[in-house]
């Protein structure tokens, strides 16, 4: 595929996502939503729409000796942005709830959501990319999100931090989703089973997109330009180059290199902002973060596929 076409798609799948943020917003400004509705929302991508989308994305996933490297570098490059995000919150005197924000928002990225179809833009005819972007997303991502993230909204959400709080985790549909999805990811279903899971996963990107968009004010992006900057900086600076020095190191072969780089280059998790809203972390400054690090990911991605092909 030529590099003005990849380049095209790419950035066209960027567009669509955060023209769904907007709609959020526009939908808050003309009255047609208001902010309170976001927690409805939330609570059907967490425990309906979510765990659809996850376990959809295990089906027919083959997995590697090689790809499993990837997902533990993952972890490690977010344990390290966390810490680095929690250094820079520090230096900025930054409130309790703003710098759990902050972490959230440097550390997990959109490997799922926005991931997938860039991975599907950028190797069309590589059978191996797409499962390797689902293994990253999956077990790098997604699971220290659920666990690790948690973790961090609640010990940083003004409240008094109960560990026996953190253990909730084990309950949440997307969890269990992710443990179904990997056991009977080559088991035969029921067409009708899969087909109702299927239209349930689709709604979760624009249920997420419109979520954060309601909780996007003008004031929360004023006041949020130099810690988002610093979001920018580690989460599509700093963490896909870390991620090509392990993947180089570890001498993973091109596709697991190629596709873990990528992954790490993706703009802030949608789900930072809903977590963050859950359990008390800085909401509005992670939508601000999601918000900003979506629009640079549309030259910053095509950027990232140049330099690693």
């Amino acid at each position: 595929m030529a590099a003005g076409t990849l380049s095209a798609e790419v950035v066209g799948t960027v567009l669509a996502i955060f023209l769904l943020l907007l709609v959020g917003y526009l939908a808050k400004c003309l009255g047609v939503l208001r902010t309170s509705d976001s927690t409805v929302i939330n609570s059907l991508l967490l425990n309906f729409t979510l765990p659809a989308f996850i376990f959809m994305a295990f089906r027919g996933v083959h997995l590697s000796r090689g790809q499993a490297f990837a997902p533990v570098a993952m972890q490690a490059l977010q344990v390290l942005l966390l810490a680095l995000a929690y250094i820079g919150g520090r230096a900025m005197k930054l409130d309790r709830r703003t710098t759990g924000g902050l972490m959230m928002a440097a550390a997990f990225g959109n490997t799922g959501f926005l991931g997938y179809p860039v991975t599907v833009a950028a190797f069309p005819t590589n059978r191996d990319a797409l499962p390797t972007a689902v293994v990253i997303d999956e077990f790098g991502m997604a699971l220290a999100l659920y666990t690790v993230g948690i973790v961090v909204a609640s010990a940083f959400g003004g409240s008094r931090f109960d560990w026996s709080g953190a253990l909730t985790f084990l309950k949440m549909p997307s969890l269990l989703a992710t443990v179904a999805g990997l056991l009977l990811r080559s088991y035969t279903l029921p067409q009708p089973l899969l087909s109702a899971l299927s239209y349930l996963g689709a709604a979760t990107v624009p249920l997420a997109m419109i979520s954060l968009g309601l909780m996007l004010t003008g004031s929360s992006i004023a006041a949020s330009v130099k810690p988002a900057g610093l979001v920018v900086l580690l989460k599509m600076g700093v963490a896909p180059l870390l991620m090509h020095f392990a993947m180089t190191t570890i001498g993973a072969n091109p596709t697991v290199h190629d596709v873990a780089v990528l992954q790490a280059a993706m703009p802030s998790a949608i789900l930072t902002g809903i977590f963050s809203a859950r359990y008390g972390s800085n909401a509005a400054f992670v939508a601000t973060a999601v918000f900003l690090t979506t629009i640079l990911s549309i030259p910053l991605i095509p950027v990232t596929l140049l330099l690693i092909r």
